[in-house]
C-alpha cells in the first residue's frame, strides 16, 4: 500500500534464476562512458574529469564524474574543460542513446530480450485467460543459498524496529530515490512512514533486503516485498507487491540492482509466494492497466514560488489563489476521523465497493486496521455513521518532498488520494470535504490516480493532470487487461509534475475557521492544555480572556463555551471580571474548577474556603446516567487541585459528583451547563478525554471535523517568517528542547543563518559538555561551545527592592548578590536567565556581527512559559517558577521580537513526535530532559532552617497521619483536623497502614516549590521511615493524604535506612559552592548510570537527583555542627509535564535498582541519607525549586 513500483529497467524473477546482466538491468537505461583521465597541473596526480556525455546521464555515474568522497563544492570549484569534438560526440551519442519505452507503440519497436524469458505476457499477446503462467515450485527447486554480491559488498536484513537501521533507510532513500527531472524535488520518505508501508500484518523481516559496504557497513542498497491478498477477476491470490528498490547513485553501476531483485525473488518463493504486482513509468511486457497522477493545489503561492507548478498566460498570482480556494469546512458534519471501533463496518463498506473491480485488495480487519486507522502525518481516514451503520469514507497518506535549493521553502506537504466509499453523497462532494481537511492539515497539494471511480471528481474539483503515466504490471499471472483497477499500488511519479493552472477572478482575503469552542481563560495552570484536548478531539478550539464579552462571543460562532480554572476565589477582590451575559446565549458550558465556581456563584450558590484543601489523585463518585460521564464508571481517578469548595449548590443546579462530602461536579441538564470540580484535560484524570467527549459531540453537538496543521510546517513557516535574512544565535543545551528547535532551524533557515551555542554555565552534569558536543557533532551540526562557569558564579541580576509592590519603591529594583551567594530560588533562576543572554550578547561581539542582525533561538515550551506566568500564554496564571529561557531580559528581548521559540506552543511529548519526525536520532529525541539552569536548581541552598510558626504543629499533624492507630487510641486533640477532611475509606486505609507497620514522620526545615490551586507554594518537605521492608503503595496513599490535610506541606519522600528517631530542626548551610556541586555531580552521575544499565531509563519520564542541608542522625544532645547533605531520587513518570506522578517502586522501576542506586550514593563523601520523592505533579512540581 503506498508502495513504489519498479523503475524501467528492473527485472523480477519470482522464480528460477535470472539470466546474466542485460542492457536493461542497467539503472536508468545508460551506461556509463569510459572515464577520461587527465593530468592535473601543479602536480596534483590524476583525477577523473566530467564529460558532458556523463553530465547528461545523470546520477548513476556519480562515480565516475568524481574522485571519491569529492563533495559538490569541490566539484564546482574547478570545472572540467569541455573541448568542441568531446562535445559533438557525446550529443551525437546521446541522439543514439535509446530511452525507455513511455508508449505501447514504442514498447511494440523494443527488443525485450530479459523480459522474453520471464513469465509475462507478451505484448502483443492476446490473453482471455486468468491464471498463473508457470507452475510453483517446491522448495528443494529453489535456490537455497543467497545470490553473489559484487566484491565488496554483503547481504544484511534490515529490522526496521531497530531506530538505527530505519535512519539509515530513511537516509538513503531520501537521497537516492525517486527524483524529479530537474532535481528540483525530492520525496521524503519519514521513518514512521517506511514501517507503516513495509509492516502491514504478515510482513517478513527477511523480505527487507539490504546491502551494505563490506568494509564499513554503509547502507547502499535496498529492496523490499510485503504480502497481499488479492482479487484478480473472479479469483483470489496471494501476492507480494515490491517496493522501495534503490541503490546508491555511486553505485549503480556496481550491478548491485539486478541482484536485489534476484535475491528478493529468492526470499519470496521460499515463502510459497509465485507471484507479485509492480508497477513502472514505462511500458514492459505487459501492463494490465494505464493510469495517471492528477494533482489539485491546495497553496497555490508556494506551489508556484517552488516551480512544483507555473502561472499560465493571462493569470495572476491572486487569480490563481482564488481559482483554487476552498469551503473553510467540511460540507458534511457527520464527517469524523475513523475510530478502531469504526473498523468492521468501513472494512465491509469498502470491501463491497471493491467488488465491482477486476483487480483489487482483500482487505481482512487487520489489514484494515494498519493500513486505514490514522497515524498523524502518515494516514487520514474519516467515516460517516449513520443509524449505526458506516455508510461512507475517505482516506489519504502523507508523503512530504523534500524542496531543493528554495531560499525560502524546504518541503512540500503532499496527500495522496487512498481509498475513497461514497454512498449517501455525490463522490465529488465526499473529496471536496477530503480536500478541506487536507487543506486546514497544512497539506499544499492533494494527488490522486484516475482509477476506481475518481475520474467523476478530478476534473470538476480542478484536478490538473500529470505528465507521466503509470504502468500496473502481474508477475507470473496472465489475465485479460485493459479494466478499470481497485487497488493503489502505485510508485508516486518518475518526476513531480508541473501543473498547468487556469482560470480568472480576484483572490479573497483569507479567512480562518471559525472557533467551534471558545476557552475563556480565567488563569489556569492547564488553560494551554484544555486547548490541546479539544483539538485532539477534532475540534477547532481558541483561548480567549475570560474578559471576552458576549458580543465578541457571538461573532465568533462558538457552538460551546469552557470555563479554566485560576488561582484567585470568587469572592476575592480582584477576581477575574467576565460578562454575565454569557449565561444567557443558550450555548452548552463546561466550567472546570474555578469555573465551576463561577457557575455555581451566578446560580445562587455559595462557595467556601474549607479546611479540605484537595491537591493531587483522588477518586471521586460520578452520576454516571448523566450525559457528562456517559460510558465511564462511577468511581473514577480524577486530579483535583483546590482549596475552595462548593459549600450550596445554586438554584437549578444538581450534584452529579462528589468525594466524600465535598461536591466534585454540577450540572444543569436542560441547559445543557456543567462544572467540574477536578481538572478532565490532565493525563491525571483517565476520564476526562471520555468527558470532553461526551461535552462537545453529544451534549454541544460539534462534528469532529478539525484536523490540526502539520506542526512541523508552522514551525518552519514561523521560522522563516520570523528570521526572513537576519541570522540566529541558537543557545543548545543538548537537551531534546534544543536539539529539536535546533533541527528545526537548520531545515528553515540557511547554514550560514545558524549560529549554534552550547555554553557550560558550571551546573551541567558529569562530562556533560564533552558529550553534548560529540552527539551533536554526530548530528552533523557545527557549534561553539563556550566555557562560561566562573561568568555564572560570579553573575547578578536586578531583583525589586518592594517584590509585593515593585512599582511603589524608588529606585524600584537593586543589584541581587553574585550567584554564588544567593539561596533564593527565584532569585537564581533569574541570574542564570540574564547571564545566559549577557553570554549570548559576548557571543555576538566576539563574532563581529552586527547586533540587530542576530535574534535569539530558544527552545522554550509551552510548560516553561506557563509555570513562569507569560502573558504569551495567559494574562491572569499564578508564577509557579521562573524559567531561564523567560527570565526579565528575554521578556524584554522578546517584546523587541528579538527571540525565536518554535516550540512554545509545544508541550514534552509533543516536542519528541516532532523530534523524530524530523529524524533525529532515539537517544537524542528520548533523552531525558535536563534544566536549562542545570544542577544550580537541584541543590537546595539555605544559610538557616526554614520554621515558621507552624513548624512545631505541622510535625504534630504529619506524625499524627502516619501514626494514624497508636494516635486513635490516645484521643489526641488534633485528631479532628485529619476527620474532618479524610472520608471513612481514607480512614479505614489509614488505620490499616499504621498498625501493620511503625511508621515514623518528620517534617524537614527547608522548602520546595509546588503548584498548590494553580498558584505556586513554598511549602515544608516531609520525610517517611519505617522499620522494615517499605510498602509503596501504603507510602504513595499517605503522600496523597498528607498535603490533603496539612496544607503548609507539598512533597513527602520515603527516607531509605532506619527509623529516623530524632527531630530536625537544623540545616547544613548550602549554597553554589564547587565542592557541593562536585558532590551532586557524583551522585547523579551514579544513578543514572545505574538506571541505564538496568535498561530503566525508558520506563520513566526524568530522574532529577537532588541535593538538600539535612543531616540526619545528629541528637539533641550532639554538639557537633551539621555538615552532611542528604539526596532526594526523583523518577517521575509524565505525558506532558504538566501533570505527572513518581516512579513507583516494583511498577515502574525494579526495587533493586532503586536500592542499588541507594547504595551507590550512601557511599559518596559527605552524603547523610538517601530519600525516595513519592510526590505527584500537584502539589510538588517536577523540579524541586
Amino acid at each position: 500500500m503506498a508502495s513504489q513500483g519498479l523503475s524501467s529497467n528492473d527485472e523480477v524473477k519470482l522464480n528460477g534464476d535470472v539470466q546474466t546482466e542485460t542492457p536493461e538491468e542497467i539503472v536508468d537505461g545508460v551506461k556509463s562512458s569510459k572515464k577520461n583521465k587527465r593530468k592535473k597541473k601543479g602536480g596534483q596526480g590524476d583525477k577523473a574529469d566530467q564529460t558532458l556525455l556523463e553530465k547528461k546521464t545523470g546520477a548513476e555515474n556519480l562515480e565516475i564524474a568524481t574522485t571519491e568522497g569529492a563533495t559538490s563544492t569541490e566539484q564546482s570549484a574547478e570545472q572540467p574543460v569541455i573541448y568542441m569534438e568531446e562535445l559533438r560526440k557525446a550529443m551525437q551519442i546521446m541522439k543514439l542513446q535509446p530511452r525507455p519505452p513511455r508508449t505501447s507503440e514504442e514498447a511494440l519497436e523494443k527488443r525485450f530480450d530479459f523480459w522474453s524469458t520471464q513469465p509475462v505476457p507478451k505484448l502483443d499477446e492476446n490473453v482471455t485467460s486468468n491464471e498463473p503462467i508457470e507452475l510453483n515450485l517446491p522448495n528443494d527447486q529453489i535456490r537455497q543459498e543467497a545470490y553473489t554480491l559484487p566484491d565488496g559488498f554483503v547481504w544484511d536484513t534490515m529490522d526496521l524496529e531497530d531506530a538505527k537501521v530505519l535512519k539509515e533507510l530513511y537516509t538513503l532513500l531520501n537521497e537516492n530515490y525517486v527524483e524529479d527531472d530537474d532535481c528540483l524535488f525530492r520525496f521524503d520518505y519519514p521513518p514512521e512512514f517506511l514501517k507503516w508501508a513495509l509492516k502491514p500484518p504478515g510482513w517478513k523481516l527477511d523480505w527487507h533486503c539490504g546491502v551494505r559496504v563490506a568494509k564499513n557497513r554503509k547502507l547502499v542498497g535496498f529492496i523490499s516485498a510485503i504480502p497481499a491478498s488479492v482479487g484478480i477477476h473472479d479469483r483470489q491470490v496471494e501476492i507480494v507487491e515490491i517496493n522501495f528498490l534503490c541503490v546508491h547513485k555511486k553505485l549503480r553501476s556496481k550491478r548491485v540492482a539486478p541482484v536485489l531483485i534476484r535475491e528478493i525473488t529468492r526470499r519470496v518463493n521460499l515463502n510459497g509466494i509465485f507471484q507479485a504486482v509492480y508497477t513502472a513509468g514505462v511500458v514492459l511486457p505487459k501492463p494490465i492497466t494505464t493510469c495517471r497522477y492528477w494533482h489539485r493545489s491546495l497553496n497555490p503561492k508556494k506551489l508556484i514560488e517552488t516551480k512544483f507548478s507555473h502561472l499560465t498566460r493571462n493569470m495572476t498570482l491572486q487569480r490563481t489563489i482564488k481559482l483554487y480556494k476552498l469551503p473553510m469546512q467540511p460540507k458534511c458534519n457527520l464527517l469524523r476521523p475513523l475510530t478502531k471501533a469504526d473498523i468492521p463496518g468501513a472494512c465491509e463498506l469498502l470491501g463491497a465497493y471493491l467488488q465491482k473491480f477486476k483487480l483489487r485488495p482483500e482487505f481482512s480487519c487487520d489489514d484494515f486496521e494498519h493500513w486505514f486507522l490514522p497515524r498523524t502525518d502518515i494516514i487520514d481516514s474519516f467515516v460517516v455513521e449513520k443509524d449505526g451503520k458506516i455508510t461512507d469514507m475517505i482516506s489519504y497518506y502523507t508523503l512530504p518532498s523534500t524542496v531543493v535549493n528554495n531560499p525560502v521553502h524546504k518541503s512540500i506537504k503532499a496527500a495522496y488520494a487512498f481509498y475513497n466509499v461514497a454512498t449517501t453523497m455525490s463522490l465529488q462532494d465526499l473529496i471536496l470535504d477530503a480536500l478541506v481537511l487536507a487543506k486546514n492539515s497544512g497539506f499544499d497539494v492533494f494527488n490522486a490516480l484516475d482509477l476506481m471511480d475518481n475520474k467523476q471528481f478530478l476534473e470538476n474539483l480542478k484536478f490538473g493532470v500529470g505528465d507521466g503515466n503509470l504502468q500496473y504490471y502481474l508477475y507470473n499471472w496472465r489475465c485479460p487487461s485493459g479494466f478499470k483497477i481497485g487497488m493503489v499500488c502505485g510508485k508516486e511519479e518518475d518526476g513531480v509534475v508541473d501543473m498547468v493552472m487556469e482560470g480568472n477572478g480576484e483572490v479573497d482575503k483569507a479567512v480562518s475557521p471559525p472557533p467551534q469552542v471558545l476557552i475563556l481563560d480565567i488563569g489556569s495552570q492547564y488553560s494551554k492544555l484544555i486547548d490541546r484536548k479539544v483539538r485532539d478531539l477534532n475540534i477547532y478550539s481558541e483561548i480567549v480572556p475570560i474578559t471576552t464579552t458576549v458580543e465578541e462571543i457571538t461573532e465568533s460562532r462558538a457552538k460551546a463555551i469552557i470555563m479554566s480554572g485560576g488561582p484567585n476565589s470568587v469572592y476575592a477582590e480582584d477576581a477575574p471580571v467576565y460578562d454575565k451575559r454569557i449565561f444567557t446565549l443558550g450555548l452548552p458550558i463546561l466550567g472546570i474548577c474555578y469555573g465551576m465556581h463561577v457557575i455555581n456563584k451566578e446560580f445562587g450558590g455559595s462557595v467556601a474556603k474549607l479546611d479540605a484543601r484537595e491537591d493531587g489523585e483522588y477518586i471521586v463518585d460520578v452520576e454516571s446516567r448523566s450525559r457528562l460521564f456517559r460510558g465511564l464508571d462511577r468511581k473514577q481517578s480524577v486530579l483535583l487541585t483546590h482549596g475552595d469548595s462548593v459549600s450550596r449548590v445554586g438554584d437549578g443546579l444538581v450534584p452529579i459528583g462528589s468525594s466524600g462530602d465535598i461536591i466534585t461536579a454540577i450540572a444543569n441538564e436542560s441547559l445543557n451547563i456543567y462544572g467540574l470540580q477536578f481538572h478532565p484535560e490532565v493525563d491525571l484524570t483517565p476520564g476526562g478525554r471520555t468527558m470532553l467527549k461526551n461535552f462537545l459531540c453529544d451534549i454541544a453537538n460539534i462534528p469532529p471535523t478539525y484536523t490540526i496543521r502539520s506542526r512541523e510546517a508552522q514551525c518552519i513557516e514561523y521560522i522563516q517568517d520570523s528570521v526572513k535574512n537576519n541570522k540566529v544565535l541558537m543557545l543548545l543545551s543538548g537537551g531534546v528542547d534544543s536539539t529539536v528547535c535546533t533541527a528545526l532551524l537548520k531545515k528553515a533557515l540557511r547554514e550560514d543563518q545558524i549560529i549554534a551555542v552550547h555554553v557550560d554555565n558550571g551546573f551541567l552534569r558529569k562530562n556533560e559538555s564533552d558529550a553534548v558536543e560529540l552527539s551533536l557533532a554526530n548530528f552533523g551540526l557545527k557549534i561553539l561551545v563556550v566555557r562560561a562557569a566562573n561568568v555564572f558564579y560570579v553573575g547578578t541580576t536586578n531583583i525589586p527592592l518592594d517584590p509585593q509592590n515593585p512599582a511603589k519603591a524608588v529606585p524600584s529594583t537593586t543589584t541581587s548578590k553574585q550567584l554564588s551567594f544567593v539561596s533564593e530560588p527565584e532569585e537564581k533562576r533569574k541570574i542564570i536567565g540574564d547571564v545566559f543572554m549577557h553570554v549570548a550578547e559576548s557571543v555576538i561581539s566576539s563574532l563581529n556581527l552586527n547586533p540587530e542582525e542576530v535574534l535569539l533561538g530558544q527552545g522554550t515550551l509551552r510548560p516553561d512559559l506557563i509555570e513562569s506566568a507569560s502573558h504569551l500564554v495567559s494574562g491572569k496564571a499564578d508564577t509557579i517558577k521562573t524559567h531561564h529561557n523567560d527570565s526579565g531580559l528575554v521578556r524584554k528581548l522578546r517584546d523587541l521580537g528579538r527571540v525565536v521559540e518554535p516550540l512554545k506552543d509545544f508541550h514534552k511529548d509533543e516536542v519528541r513526535t516532532l523530534g523524530r519526525d524530523l529524524g533525529l536520532l532515539p537517544e537524542l529525541v528520548d533523552r531525558h530532559p535536563f534544566p536549562g539552569p542545570g544542577l544550580a536548581i537541584r541543590v537546595l541552598c539555605a544559610l538557616e532552617p526554614y520554621m515558621e510558626s507552624d513548624f512545631a504543629e505541622t510535625q504534630v499533624l504529619v506524625r499524627l497521619i502516619v501514626e494514624y492507630h497508636s494516635m486513635v487510641q490516645k484521643s489526641h486533640a488534633l485528631l479532628n483536623r485529619v476527620d474532618s477532611v479524610c472520608n471513612e475509606d481514607e480512614k479505614k486505609k489509614l488505620m490499616s497502614i499504621s498498625s501493620r507497620q511503625h511508621l515514623r514522620s518528620t517534617l524537614l526545615p527547608i522548602r520546595s516549590v509546588g503548584v498548590q490551586g494553580d498558584k505556586r507554594s513554598y511549602s515544608y518537605v516531609s520525610a517517611i521511615s519505617c522499620d522494615g521492608t517499605p510498602d509503596w503503595g501504603d507510602l504513595m496513599f499517605l503522600a496523597r493524604v498528607i498535603p490533603k490535610v496539612c496544607h503548609s506541606v507539598n512533597r513527602i519522600c520515603y527516607l531509605f535506612g532506619d527509623v529516623a528517631k530524632e527531630p530536625i530542626t537544623e540545616i547544613t548551610p548550602t549554597l553554589l559552592t564547587p565542592d557541593v556541586l562536585t558532590t551532586l555531580r557524583e551522585c547523579d552521575n551514579l544513578a543514572h548510570t545505574v538506571l541505564h544499565e538496568s535498561g530503566c531509563t525508558k520506563k520513566i519520564s526524568q530522574m532529577p537527583v537532588v541535593l538538600i542541608p539535612i543531616h540526619f542522625e545528629r541528637g539533641p544532645l550532639n554538639r557537633n555542627p551539621s555538615c552532611q547533605r542528604s539526596v532526594v531520587l526523583r523518577p517521575f513518570v509524565t505525558n506532558d509535564f504538566m501533570t505527572g506522578t513518581p516512579a513507583i517502586p516494583g511498577r515502574h522501576i525494579p526495587v533493586e535498582v532503586v536500592n542499588k542506586m541507594c547504595q551507590k550514593i550512601e557511599n559518596v563523601p559527605g552524603i547523610s541519607r538517601v530519600l525516595y520523592d513519592l510526590t505527584s505533579k500537584p502539589p510538588g512540581t517536577t523540579e524541586w525549586e
